[in-house]
């Protein structure tokens, strides 16, 4: 049995490869020029990272730096005299750079500092000025100002539902840095709050799916206790304390902040929020998942029942609660040993060997339905983030919402996991109904409403690949030819926020030969929270009043804290995020080029939204607000 196992995860890991590991097309990062510098000393994975101070900046605004008043900002003097930067001012960079290390440069492995802030970068790449008016109508406004965070992919490192035996195929299946998931999460909520206290609040934060990595309820209530602000302990099976006492370790409980009051919240459906290791599903059919899982439980045959989509998905649940595979992998038996240490251990300390695991029911995975109940009934606004009731008594994963009333601009959230949660695949696939029945109307809707479109999903478009992983494509499937193709016909149609790359990517669609320019959208990857550089981005739509608009996106970095212990543990993600990458395990693809991280985009916007506009903008259906990502650039040093 454990052969046929040994073969059927290869190659469930050889077919989803280019996935889940990452790309290498990125240069590496520059020491020159850096203003700072974190110390501690480093030889190899069972060593002490340094500290990583950031620098100390005034929390005083500075009324005359000529972009406008603090606008709606309610305390300058929030309870932090940290103020929130972003990459124009200040950008972490390597202490060496962040590519495979020597011998030679091992010592300084992990270390990050402090280095120069990077420009925006203006981009026409959909010929947006040859349609602009050469006499704007007013002063440019922003029509929406929101923040994307992606792929924390908070995991319980102590599961036996996990592959790092594979690490060799797949670096993604275990991480140095995974331990301080939670504290990294956390550190990004506090960097978000700080920008709504100390600038204006964001008008929505967007999780663009992989919240959690390996499908298990625990997970998704950690995940959930960090926007909610509720007490956290971040262990699973035995109470392990590595290190003896409170606030010393990453298995310690602690109180998160909380998401800023009342900034709603909306996310979508990612494959790890929904698939075992972000690959397999937790009801695969024909009991091939009981193969995979063969040395983690005890029984060899599949779920008979978990598949059987003429049951409710509430029996569904029910079923893959009481199967055997589930109730010894993650009960009370399972041949996997994984111990929690005080850092982040070698991999070959932690592979899965045999020997019991203390049980832990609250491990249990989640059919999509149940994922989806899981997000009402939340202290956080608005209940169900972007879900209905609708979309639980249908088990479906798409909304479309107009996040702001009085902004003109809807967001339509697509389920990219669709077909993966039946097939098993990390890749992106989108089912005709969904496309036909869903996307199409709503994007009807929106130009009937002469409302601007954004687009989101986990997956980038060209990863929307309908894998055939365990058997033949299915026809009706949507290719990502067809879906851009879709989107073309829509000119109110500016953006796809995407992620699953785990990198800083922005990808022009320049509107077909036969279209006119306000046919072409933008496209945005955005790094993840837990790889390096562990970065998040905001995201402002302007209307320049001249029948065009700019997209400016503006990349950050969380805070750091060294008064705080979860700000410390958060320092040792990241620092063994660069590790990850230094010590050859990993490759330095995620931190893009210039042109993929703080950027002016732009768009055209078609004759009748700007009409709709100007009128809005006179008898005050539309707010006229100031500009936010511009004031990024000056705040004032000590």
């Amino acid at each position: 049995m454990r052969a046929i196992w040994l073969s059927s995860l290869l190659l469930v890991l050889v077919l989803v490869a280019p996935s889940c590991s990452k790309r290498s097309d990125a240069p590496a990062d520059a020491k020159s020029d850096a203003v700072s510098t974190s110390d501690g000393e480093l030889a190899d994975l069972d060593a002490e990272p340094g500290g990583a101070d950031l620098a100390d900046l005034s929390t005083e605004d500075d009324a005359s730096d000529g972009l406008g008043e603090q606008s709606d900002a309610v305390d300058v003097d929030y309870n932090s005299p940290i103020p929130p930067v972003t990459t124009l001012r200040r950008t972490r960079v390597g202490v060496v750079a962040i590519q495979k290390g020597t011998d030679e440069t091992k010592p300084e492995w992990g270390k990050t500092l402090e280095g120069p802030g990077e420009p925006f970068v203006p981009r026409d790449d959909l010929k947006a000025s040859t349609v602009a008016d050469p006499t704007p109508s007013g002063a440019p406004t922003s029509l929406s100002y929101f923040v994307q965070v992606t792929d924390m992919q908070i995991i319980d490192e102590e599961s036996p539902m996990r592959d790092m035996n594979f690490d060799a195929v797949i670096t993604a299946t275990w991480r140095p840095q995974e331990m301080w998931s939670l504290h990294m999460f956390e550190m990004v909520v506090r960097t978000v709050n700080r920008f709504c206290y100390h600038y204006r609040p964001f008008d929505f934060l967007l999780l663009t799916g992989d919240n959690i990595n390996n499908n298990q309820t625990n997970e998704q209530m950690w995940f959930l206790g960090v926007l909610e602000g509720k007490l956290i302990d971040p262990d699973s099976g035995a109470d392990d304390d590595p290190v003896p006492g409170p606030d010393n370790d990453a298995n310690d409980p602690f109180q998160p902040e909380g998401l800023y009051p009342g900034l709603p919240w909306f996310t979508v459906f990612g494959n790890h929020d929904g698939l075992i290791n972000g690959v397999i599903s937790a009801v695969f059919p024909n009991g091939a998942l009981g193969q995979v899982f063969s040395d983690l439980a005890a029984a060899d045959d599949g779920c008979s029942n978990c598949f059987d989509f003429s049951l409710t998905p509430a029996q569904q649940q029910l079923a893959l609660e009481n199967d055997d595979r589930y109730k010894t992998a993650i009960g009370n038996w399972s041949r996997a040993v994984i111990t929690p240490t005080a850092d982040a251990p070698k991999i070959s300390q932690i592979r899965q060997k045999e020997g019991p695991i203390p049980s832990d029911f609250e491990r249990r995975p989640m059919t999509r339905n149940t994922w989806l109940k899981t997000l009402f009934g939340t202290n956080t606004v608005p209940d169900g983030h972007g879900f209905t009731q609708q979309n639980i008594d249908d088990d479906t994963a798409h909304w479309s919402r107009i996040p702001n009333a009085t902004l003109p601009i809807r967001v339509i959230a697509l389920n990219t996991t669709a077909n993966s949660v039946a097939d098993g695949s990390s890749e992106g696939s989108i089912d005709r109904k969904q496309l036909e029945e869903f996307l199409i109307p709503e994007l009807k809707k929106a130009q009937d409403e002469k409302n601007l479109v954004i687009v989101t999903a986990h997956h980038y478009i060209s990863s929307i690949t309908n894998p055939d992983t365990f058997g033949p494509k299915d026809p009706k499937d949507v290719s990502a030819a067809e879906l851009e193709a879709v989107l073309f016909e829509y000119p109110n149609v500016i953006l796809w926020v995407g992620a699953h790359s785990h990198r800083h990517k922005i990808t022009a669609h320049v509107a077909p030969s036969d279209k006119e320019p306000m046919h072409g959208f933008w496209e945005l990857e955005t790094s993840a929270v837990i790889d390096w550089p562990n970065q998040s981005r905001i995201i402002e739509v302007i209307d320049n009043r001249d029948g065009t608009g700019t997209i400016i996106t503006t990349v950050f970095d969380y805070i750091s804290d060294e008064s705080d212990w979860v700000s410390k543990q958060a320092d040792r993600g990241r620092f063994w995020a660069v590790y990850d990458i230094q010590s050859g395990r990993d490759f330095p693809n995620s931190y893009g080029v210039e042109s993929d991280r703080n950027t002016l985009l732009r768009f055209a916007i078609p004759p009748q939204v700007r009409e709709r506009l100007e009128a809005s903008y006179v008898d005050g259906t539309v707010d006229v607000r100031p500009i936010v990502s511009y004031r990024f650039l000056s705040w004032p040093e000590k």
